[in-house]
């Protein structure tokens, strides 16, 4: 390319740039801090971008995110919906103008999921779903929205559906297993919702070690599901809790004691509920049971 070709080049660059910095920006902005006001900032329209950006779309695409980044810095912003609203404008520019841009994806789902509590999660959830279906081939995004869910605790049979999506890619890494599981403990106080997603990921899983770990977790809760019930009904009817599993067959509430998995052992938690040591990582002394 020739000198004048380079210089042409370069002037469109700048001109595009001092463009964007135009829309982005109030240049009242400047004297805000001397009336006390915050700066406004303009989010140019998505819709308008992609024609905008002059064939630069990734560029503006970089610009959209690094403004969004300087955005999100300013501690006060943080926390106020208002800000929150602009702030996942600026993510929803970038990845209009370059749909394949996860980095812009996973930023908005990391700020706002941190830092504007449950409005921030719904909308961080909304950021990803669109970020996968512009990225399919990535279970990261349906990881992320599970973990999501699990953090707003509005709906947890959505945790499990979207934690079965993503252990269903092959690269999804082996400890993902581990991590859902204790995300799955601490979402419920009851064994139902363990025993369905522990039972169901057991029927999706292909490699082998993966569909033993979950089988050997849905026959642990549901016979713990089994076990508390006699409990309670034990404890109604005798209006004393049991001392160990022994007072159930001894009762006549059940003909012998169900083995658990995988060699561990049932044991009883500070409340008196059925536990195994398998799940239970503060379960109280056996008390006698075997």
């Amino acid at each position: 390319m020739s000198g004048r070709g380079r210089k042409i080049v370069w002037g469109l660059v700048l001109a595009f740039i001092s463009f964007y910095a135009f829309l982005e920006h109030d240049v009242r902005g400047r004297f805000a801090a001397r009336q006390s006001v915050e700066p406004a900032v303009i989010v140019p329209n998505k819709a308008l971008a992609p024609v905008m950006a002059m064939g630069f779309h990734n560029l503006w695409a970089d610009f959209s995110l690094l403004n969004a980044q300087v955005f999100f810095a300013n501690p006060e912003y943080r926390g106020r919906i208002e800000k929150g609203m602009i702030f996942r404008e600026m993510i929803e520019l970038a990845t209009t103008l370059d749909p394949s841009y996860k980095v812009a994806y996973f930023f908005g789902h990391f700020a706002l999921s941190s830092y504007w509590n449950n409005w921030g999660v719904r909308q961080a959830n909304e950021i990803l779903k669109l970020g996968w279906k512009n990225n399919f081939d990535d279970y990261r995004f349906p990881q992320y929205i599970g973990f999501n869910y699990y953090l707003n605790s509005e709906n947890k049979n959505e945790i499990v559906k979207w934690f079965r999506i993503a252990l269903r890619y092959p690269e999804a890494p082996r400890r993902l297993i581990w991590t859902i599981d204790r995300m799955l403990r601490g979402a419920d106080t009851t064994n139902h919702i363990h025993a369905e997603s522990m039972c169901a990921m057991c029927e999706d899983a292909k490699e082998k070690e993966q569909k033993r770990y979950f089988c050997e977790r849905c026959e642990t809760y549901t016979a713990l599901i089994a076990l508390n019930d006699l409990r309670l009904a034990y404890l109604r009817d005798k209006g004393r809790p049991i001392g160990s599993l022994g007072d159930l067959t001894a009762a006549g509430y059940i003909d012998k004691i169900p083995v658990c998995p995988n060699g561990c052992n049932w044991l009883f938690t500070a409340d008196g509920a059925i536990t195994s040591s398998s799940l239970a990582e503060s379960s109280t002394d056996v008390r006698g049971v075997p």
